[in-house]
């Protein structure tokens, strides 16, 4: 205590004369230092103007320390006193008034980011519901803000699902719509009359199926125009693929189908049927040693059929497992070829619109590769009912064709660049754990780099990281303007 005691006696007799103005000493370079600090403050609340990090928050503690603190302890001391009342209060009140500020500009900014954000997945939410992809669609509406805006897109989403039969779907649209409003207009009355619709289904299954593969599947020695059907070869999301031949010139032919009345309703019939037979003449007009022969279309009894040549070989596809990849050289040479024969159609104005290892036919032995489906993953692009399977495979898609934005040839070529980096890894350059996920790393994220997976590409072809870049840039100014520049590129790297 007694310390305590001679320590309040020296303050209060130190204080005495500073109070009455007596004893103070204005040394010579205090003026320079009483600067100093202003000049110091000035530039810390500067360089803290942009930003306020932690390190700026505790230098912003230590100044305040320094000023005040080596002022008392001058002033106690050694009974100097200097003038630092406008630097100490300039920092005080800039540095606040910058923290209130960035405090205020952050909350605005998270608050637009996440107002763009949810505008954005509404927009192209109702883009994927015009196209057809309703899946994905209710997806982007499933991440937007509950609002009456979204709950009316949501329910006209789930009409869109029972319009097209997919009951399930609709009950699983309109039950997620009761956890925010159950009483929401009629949809009570409307998941029950799914349901009834579900067990009516149910009720007739074996009737249908009778009905169905007289329509869908064709018998050996059926007649489509001109053509005899021998046997199905393949089936496909666009429908079936036949083997036929001929009858005027006894040529084997592959002849494609596409159940109209089936897939799509009475009213939309007649627009897709012409649709068809104009796509179908548009293909036809390619004529290139790596596009498909297109022979003639029709249509009998509701089903369009296109015949084509008949192809040798085997589709991609068996190609893009790790196990059976091809030679780095050949893969390019592949690609090489696709390249010329997008350019080519590219400049005839067809957009291929679905480029995938299954949409291209390879003959290992005689080295030949031939692009298929060439005006036909055009189809329906005005279809609201069937959108989503025809105009494209998701993980080959641009984030254009993503957007349900305008696209060009440059997609393509986009599609491309994921076909050739799954050539030559057995693995796609995006990965996703759910088809959300997959879309945003497409739009969003950077594709992953190839000579982590084949690290023994970058030793003979170093050049075949920058193709893939430049293939896969997200915008379509960055990409390759043309099939002949990538395959140009292409071919100077396969030679180095």
């Amino acid at each position: 205590m007694q310390g305590l005691d001679r320590f309040v006696d020296h303050s209060l007799s130190t204080l005495f004369p500073i109070i009455h103005n007596q004893s103070l000493i204005q040394p010579g370079w205090a003026n320079l230092i009483e600067t100093f600090a202003l000049i110091v403050v000035i530039i810390f609340l500067l360089s803290s103007s942009k930003k306020i990090t932690p390190g700026k928050f505790f230098l912003f503690i230590l100044l305040i320390l320094a000023l005040v603190g080596g002022n008392l302890f001058l002033l106690f001391q050694h009974n100097i006193w200097l003038h630092l009342s406008l630097p100490i209060t300039l920092l005080i009140t800039g540095f606040a008034f910058i923290a209130i500020r960035h405090y205020s500009v952050s909350r605005f900014s998270d608050d637009q980011f996440k107002k763009d954000s949810a505008e954005k997945n509404y927009t192209i939410g109702l883009a994927f519901q015009q196209q057809g992809h309703l899946d994905w669609a209710f997806e982007k509406f499933k991440a937007c803000p509950h609002n009456p805006q979204r709950m009316k897109a949501l329910y006209q989403l789930a009409q869109s699902y029972e319009h097209e039969q997919h009951y399930k779907k609709a009950i699983s649209v309109y039950q997620y719509m009761t956890e925010h409003d159950s009483d929401y207009q009629d949809i009570k009355n409307r998941i029950e009359n799914a349901r009834q619709q579900i067990k009516a289904s149910f009720s007739t299954q074996e009737k249908t199926q009778d009905r169905t593969g007289k329509k869908q599947n064709l018998l050996p020695d059926a007649i489509l125009g001109h053509y005899k059907v021998r046997k199905e070869i393949g089936r496909g999301a666009t429908g079936t693929v036949y083997l036929g031949h001929d009858l005027r010139t006894g040529d084997k032919v592959a002849i494609k189908t596409l159940p109209l009345a089936n897939e799509f309703d009475e009213s939309e019939v007649e627009a897709v049927k012409h649709r068809f037979f104009r796509e179908a003449e548009t293909a036809g007009q390619l004529n290139h040693p790596n596009i498909v022969s297109i022979y003639d279309a029709g249509e009998v009894d509701g089903l369009a059929y296109i015949a084509m040549e008949l192809l040798s070989g085997h589709d991609l596809t068996r190609y893009t497992r790790k196990d059976s990849l091809l030679s780095p050289v050949m893969v390019m040479g592949i690609v090489y070829k696709a390249a010329r024969a997008i350019h080519y159609a590219h400049s005839r104005q067809v957009i291929h619109r679905d480029i995938k290892p299954a949409n291209i036919m390879f003959d290992l032995e005689k080295k030949k590769i031939i692009l298929t489906d060439f005006g036909i993953a055009r189809l329906i692009d005005a279809s609201r009912t069937r959108t989503g399977i025809i105009l494209g495979t998701p993980a080959y898609m641009s984030p254009e064709q993503l957007e349900g934005s305008k696209i060009d040839g440059r997609s393509d070529l986009f599609a491309l660049g994921v076909m050739l980096f799954q050539l030559l890894t057995g693995e796609l350059p995006f990965k996703g754990e759910s088809l959300a996920m997959l879309m945003y790393m497409i739009s969003s994220e950077p594709h992953r780099e190839i000579f982590k997976i084949r690290p023994e590409l970058a030793q003979h072809y170093p050049d075949l990281a920058a193709i893939i870049d430049k293939a896969l840039e997200k915008e379509v100014g960055d990409r390759f303007q043309t099939g002949y520049e990538m395959a140009e590129a292409l071919k100077q790297c396969a030679k180095k």
